[in-house]
């Protein structure tokens, strides 16, 4: 290679990583942990962290074992199988953090989801679906087992 080709290489290079650490720092990042072969992040909820299991195909939703409090009442829960009534809790949630990024005044169903939680060996305390993730502005990589929230 020339040298001016290396030079030019180096500079477009570094030109690029620049950028990436403008749109993205590594403390924004979330750590993705493993629950069997499922993902979970945590997320701190009145000072504690709890375990939620990602899934993009889902609404989020407590687990009803780990908020107790609320009003009940009967809600329909949707999946791959057909819509099923069921009872659940409507908890409110003052905030929630995930990383360095803060959601408010979140009115969420409670149910029990004792079943995944047993699956993979330890409490679920909720599942972080889509429609949060969706305000979150939140990249997902697997592949790095990192989450990233948007600015």
């Amino acid at each position: 290679m020339k040298p001016l080709s290396l030079v030019a290489s180096l500079l477009l290079f570094s030109l690029l990583g620049s950028g990436w650490a403008q749109t993205h720092e590594k403390s924004d990042e979330i750590p993705i942990e493993r629950c069997d072969v499922l993902p979970i992040v945590s997320l701190k909820i009145a000072g504690k962290y709890r375990r939620f299991l990602l899934d993009t195909g889902a609404t989020t939703i407590l687990n009803l074992k780990s908020f107790a409090t609320g009003s009940s009442g009967s809600t329909r829960v949707t999946s791959w199988n057909g819509t099923q009534a069921t009872n659940a809790r409507e908890v409110l949630l003052p905030e929630i953090e995930l990383g360095s990024h803060k959601l408010q005044n979140l009115k969420l169903p409670a149910i029990d989801l004792s079943p995944i939680g047993r699956a993979c060996g330890r409490q679920i305390d909720g599942i972080l679906g889509v429609d949060l993730l969706d305000q979150m502005g939140m990249t997902i990589d697997l592949k790095r087992r990192v989450a990233v929230p948007g600015r």
